[in-house]
């Protein structure tokens, strides 16, 4: 298959197989053409002379693209090739790349022409995608979008521009095929097979269960004619387990959902937070428009339970401020920049178990910038301080590989990141153990976090802790989402298809 939905579980090595996939139609086309003269070009030749397949594009997060100084990424497995631990590199053929990092965008399309004028690999993130259209009018021999979920909006510039680029060879590498919907398939489908995906509302009618919401918006339920979808990806979606893969691979434990209550002055500035929220829903009830759109407590609260928060935007005035507020507070009311101590039973309790375990690497998962800072801060400032590598969106793309690279070696003791940043493209496996003192709203985040760790290369069973912060916004919102996402993972890819 030269189009594909590579759907491989996070940490399988989609990277390798699709260079190597991408090589491999490359030398059948040579060996068509040229007939046994061309096999001195076969991989492992390592000969210079090799032109290589063509121009190839690989669109990935910021975090994987690589750079010339560090292991990983797509730069050094183009050009190195895979893990030495693991591959012998005297077989992989010289193959050249260009990341495409320039200061302007003149500088950037100046680095697109040179690196396709010598039909090498061309490495761009998914933010400047769409900076460049451009890239529609070369001739690419293949392209590779990695983590293609991020291009799952049809609406967005980004997937758009992802649309309008053609190649005979287009793989969608992802890890997780479905973050919220099943409708999120029909964007990598459509750019894949564009003639069989043309509609939208086709295929969002046909596989998609759910109804009508504020301002007509779909609120999912489900999968419509499971079996009917399953059968429709069986030739066009690639998907592998780690344990159906590894038969000795370390099992990732059941997470651990640790509850905590909050001391007096935590607590206090969390109830105050809460009671501004629900003077705000006491006076969109009373208010007289409201009325009129039959906006009633009850309404609200549905809302709220089911992480509708389009629905609560339009119900309560700075529902999402709000919300984001009492998110906060309920890891540390430091977090607000206000003149607030770090009072946090979260923190308090991650804190320990790291010093009970001296030596130990752990990794611990945020959602604000400010509590990977926050956090960081504390072990710091401990006697004996913790060494930590902090990676947050401040963190320029340059220096993240750098970052992973202390954590791996031991030189880090805590890997402190937000799931936003840290999700996708990096290997955490010099620890086993993951702490979330913060979830992301999407849980397909929270679980692409955790296989940064449960990944090839671990050697241990691999722990998932979630401290949460009872009766808070923790332990109130995250669930349903997660329960509705796990239902249609069952139906759509089967129960062969989850961990």
């Amino acid at each position: 298959h030269r189009n594909i939905l590579w759907a491989d579980d996070m940490g399988l090595g989609k990277t390798v197989q699709s260079i190597t996939a991408v090589e491999e139609f490359y030398l059948r086309r040579v060996m068509e053409e040229d007939g046994p003269a061309g096999s001195g070009m076969m991989a492992g030749s390592n000969t210079s002379a090799r032109p290589g397949p063509g121009p190839v594009l690989v669109i990935c997060p910021n975090s994987a693209r690589g750079s010339v100084d560090h292991e990983g990424g797509w730069w050094a497995e183009i050009t190195r090739g895979p893990n030495p631990k693991y591959f012998d590199r005297s077989t992989w053929p010289e193959l050249e790349a260009t990341i495409v990092d320039g200061s302007t965008p003149k500088k950037r399309k100046q680095q697109i022409r040179d690196a396709v004028d010598d039909n090498e690999y061309v490495i761009i993130n998914w933010e400047k995608l769409r900076l460049h259209p451009e890239l529609k009018d070369y001739k690419w021999a293949a392209i590779i979008a990695d983590e293609a979920h991020r291009a799952k909006n049809p609406r967005a510039k980004q997937t758009k521009a992802l649309h309008r680029l053609k190649a005979p060879i287009k793989f969608a590498l992802t890890g997780t095929p479905i973050m919220n919907s099943p409708d999120e398939l029909w964007s990598p489908l459509h750019w894949l097979y564009p003639d069989a995906y043309s509609n939208y509302y086709r295929f969002d009618s046909m596989f998609v269960e759910g109804y009508k919401g504020f301002k007509g918006k779909k609120i999912v339920t489900g999968v419509r004619n499971p079996d009917a979808l399953r059968f429709e990806l069986s030739d066009k979606m690639i998907r592998r387990t780690k344990m159906q893969v590894l038969d000795d691979f370390p099992e990732k434990l059941q997470a651990q959902e640790i509850e905590l209550e909050m001391g007096a002055k935590q607590r206090r500035a969390y109830l105050a937070a809460e009671n501004e929220f629900v003077l705000d829903a006491e006076h969109a009830t009373a208010d007289a428009e409201a009325r009129a759109d039959h906006v009633d407590p009850e309404d609200i609260l549905a809302a709220l339970k089911s992480g509708d928060k389009d629905r609560l935007k339009f119900l309560i005035p700075n529902a999402g401020a709000r919300l984001s507020r009492m998110r906060q507070i309920a890891t540390s009311p430091a977090l607000l920049d206000e003149g607030f101590e770090d009072e946090s039973v979260k923190m308090d309790y991650v804190q320990e178990r790291i010093n009970d375990h001296p030596g130990k690497s752990f990794v611990v998962a945020c959602h604000h910038k400010a509590a990977t800072e926050t956090f960081a801060a504390r072990l710091r400032k401990q006697k004996p301080a913790i060494s930590c590598a902090v990676m947050n969106g401040d963190v320029p793309a340059k220096d993240r590989a750098a970052m992973v690279e202390a954590f791996q070696s031991g030189e880090a003791q805590v890997f402190i990141a937000t799931i936003a940043v840290a999700s996708t493209a990096i290997t955490l496996t010099a620890s086993d153990t993951v702490f979330f003192l913060e979830e992301d709203w999407v849980p397909a985040n929270n679980r692409q976090m955790e296989d940064r760790v449960w990944r090839i290369g671990q050697e241990s069973p691999v722990s998932v802790i979630r401290v949460r912060s009872a009766d808070t916004v923790d332990t109130n919102d995250i669930a349903p989402a997660n329960r509705l996402k796990k239902l249609m993972e069952m139906e759509v890819l089967g129960s062969e298809g989850i961990e």
